[in-house]
């Protein structure tokens, strides 16, 4: 059996026994091939993980990774041709088990689903001279994260409903640490410290989520959040609760959810923003592997109100 450990750092075992294959990015190529499950044209393949050497180069790099990943994990893992490269079935993610148990519509495979989703997407692992590996890790990790959302809302509605508070919290909390500007999420934890008599805790959370605000948008709570903290001070909560606890629901946008700081792009980050106040398009140019694609996403989330 062939297992692949890919929320956080990623791990490979063969026959429960931790593996390593020779070189990162070999490593990487077994991964993406593991993850698209797709077939790939062995010249796609060299140019997405040697974009920088010629074709001939870029051939050989490719075939000699291939022996690595098949001395390592053996020949049933890959189906190799001439022309083309697939993973096969014997290998197994908790990715696909993740995704797998989030299309469930039952608590029990919701609640499997986030204790394996343990950390993001291959937590620092990069390859610097991989663009395009680059960008594909970076929305398969956004894709990835955002169903990890998903699944929280689930079992907050699910625990909400049944009036489980206790069991509504550390979801609410694994939210908010995903999504830290997320004002559903504050609502939710506010909700279930008072309705378990936890006044000074639901209250906490207010202060938490208006200095948040603050300091990274510089806006207030909402009306909604607003009203919920004042019915909760008034010191009479539980005898005047709402019939249904606060909405999962946050605003909508069609944008990746940052799983991480930008750090040392404020400069950057500050151009871009008075630009874009002026300027419907603007082109971020650099070379690959320098941030382009995270430098956008901050900056649109910035913009997003």
């Amino acid at each position: 059996m062939i297992q692949l450990s890919l929320f956080g750092t990623p791990h490979l075992k063969v026959d429960s026994e931790p593996q390593q294959i020779r070189t990162q990015k070999a490593f990487a190529l077994f991964i993406y091939l593991v993850v698209t499950r797709d077939v790939h044209s062995r010249a796609a393949l060299a140019t997405l993980f040697w974009p920088a050497v010629d074709k001939a180069r870029a051939n050989g790099s490719l075939r000699a990774a291939l022996r690595a990943i098949r001395a390592t994990v053996g020949d049933a893992a890959l189906d190799i041709t001439r022309q083309t490269v697939q993973a096969t079935d014997h290998v197994t993610t908790d990715v696909e088990s993740f995704q797998d148990l989030a299309s469930q519509d039952t608590l029990a495979a919701l609640e499997a689903a986030q204790a394996l989703y343990s950390a993001p997407f291959l937590d620092d692992f990069t390859l610097p001279d991989c663009p395009r590996f680059d960008d594909w890790q970076l929305f398969t990790t956004r894709a990835l994260a955002q169903l990890h959302v998903q699944t929280l809302q689930q079992l907050i509605e699910r625990h909400s409903e049944a009036e489980r508070w206790a069991q509504v919290i550390p979801y609410a909390q694994k939210w908010i640490a995903y999504d830290m500007l997320c004002e559903p999420a504050y609502r939710h934890l506010m909700w279930s410290y008072a309705q378990q008599g936890q006044q000074t805790a639901a209250l906490e959370q207010y202060d938490r989520c208006r200095a948040v605000l603050s300091n990274e948008l510089g806006v207030d709570p909402s009306p909604e959040t607003k009203a919920l903290y004042h019915q909760v001070g008034s010191g009479d909560f539980l005898n005047n609760t709402p019939q249904t606890p606060p909405s999962t629901d946050a605003p909508r946008h069609n944008l990746p959810s940052a799983v991480s700081a930008l750090i040392g792009r404020t400069a950057e980050l500050e151009t871009l923003h008075t630009t874009l106040q002026e300027n419907r398009l603007v082109t971020i140019l650099g070379q690959g592997g320098i941030g382009k694609t995270r430098l956008a996403v901050e900056v649109a989330h910035l913009l997003r109100p």
